[in-house]
């Protein structure tokens, strides 16, 4: 019944918005971040000769729709044909995005494993960064509306005694009282508790001014929302609307969330023990299974961060520290969605996914602390 119902609102939506729609073509696909829900359907061309299938995208919150359209007309500009192309429309703001037929996003294919895509899977990265590397170098001439971030409102909530802020549900209730305690994952002591992590990551981003807040990002670069055929041809989607301008646009941003290829998206297998205090330790341990091209996918963004940290346009020899400590803050971000992921994406079963997410912003913060001290 509650399918249904979203059925007939998205077939209000497009009708009232002048779309003609194929009979029965509607489909529900999946439900999206921030309360966004996905559909396919056939619509007539503008022609009005055949329907073509495409995808319809609606948000709950209404001011995302035209931000995220904004966003991408800023990018188009320098990524011309490797994004796909949306357009918004309605009273209700929604979106229409191009449906590419007989492709995979870089995450499924990860998260199938076969070797025989590999090569398809590193040649699509090496060209989406070539895609990006052209934004990230180019200057865009709309006003900048900033990097979305978890750190900021998080940050403030600390000072005002509340630890964590908005990621608090989770992280209180998965922690308690450990949060205080010196972290060990999978037998490695990291020398830090996980309070001291969070601040690491809070005060990196927070403190910082001097990023270029006029650079083009995409925003949401994750192995998601990279779609590649068979061949390895690349092409980008759904660039997020960004909501924050406490700090600039961050191309390393870009690069981590790309480089992210261990994430819960392509997570295979995830098996082992709950965190637990063990001797006044937060022991966290787990075994996660990955494809094993994703340790060369991670070498290719890193060996191209470092080419580009060194262009003149952008000059920036800190940026590898910046780039764990965003791999760090989106692995804590997803702890805000794991409910959400758990009970509407692939990922089920894992009830050692909270002790994987955290283990792995723990040892990006030693990454970063150790490139600190170089």
């Amino acid at each position: 019944m509650r399918q249904e119902m979203h059925d007939r609102t998205v077939e209000r939506y497009l009708t009232d918005a002048g779309y003609k729609l194929r009979p029965g073509s509607l489909s529900f696909l999946r439900r999206g971040m921030m309360g966004s829900h996905i559909f396919r359907v056939d619509i007539l061309d503008n022609h009005g000769k055949q329907f073509v299938p495409v995808i319809f995208k609606y948000h709950n919150d209404h001011h995302l729709i035209p931000r995220e359209v904004e966003q991408y007309r800023r990018l188009k500009g320098a990524l011309n044909e490797a994004l796909v192309s949306l357009r918004s429309a309605g009273r209700n703001h929604f979106l229409i995005i191009e449906y590419v037929p007989h492709v995979k996003n870089l995450a499924d294919l990860l998260r199938e494993g076969k070797e025989e895509r590999d090569e398809d899977a590193q040649r699509a990265v090496r060209t989406v960064l070539q895609f990006m590397t052209f934004a990230w170098t180019t200057f865009s001439l709309h006003s900048p509306t900033g990097v979305p971030t978890v750190y900021r409102t998080t940050l403030q909530r600390q000072r005002s005694g509340k630890p964590f802020g908005d990621l608090g549900y989770q992280l209180k209730r998965m922690l308690g009282r450990l949060r205080s305690l010196p972290v060990v994952v999978n037998g490695c002591d990291l020398g830090f508790t996980a309070l001291d992590a969070i601040n690491e990551i809070h005060e990196s981003f927070y403190n910082r001014r001097l990023l270029n807040r006029e650079l083009l990002t995409h925003g949401d670069l994750n192995p998601g929302n990279i779609l590649v055929a068979k061949g390895g041809a690349a092409r980008i989607i759904d660039c997020r609307a960004v909501q924050c301008d406490e700090v600039g646009e961050d191309w390393v941003r870009d690069l981590a969330y790309l480089a992210r290829c261990r994430n819960t998206e392509t997570l295979q297998v995830c098996e082992g023990e709950a965190l637990h205090d063990s001797n006044g330790k937060l022991v966290l341990n787990y075994e996660a299974t990955f494809a094993r091209v994703t340790e060369a996918l991670l070498k290719i963004c890193r060996d191209h961060g470092t080419k580009m940290s060194q262009r003149k346009e952008l000059c920036d020899p800190e940026w590898e520290q910046r780039f764990w400590l965003h791999m760090a803050a989106a692995s804590i971000a997803e702890l805000r969605h794991l409910r959400q992921r758990l009970r509407w994406e692939v990922i089920r079963g894992f009830p050692n996914l909270p002790t994987f997410m955290l283990g792995e912003a723990f040892l990006a913060v030693q990454k970063a602390k150790e490139v600190k001290r170089k």
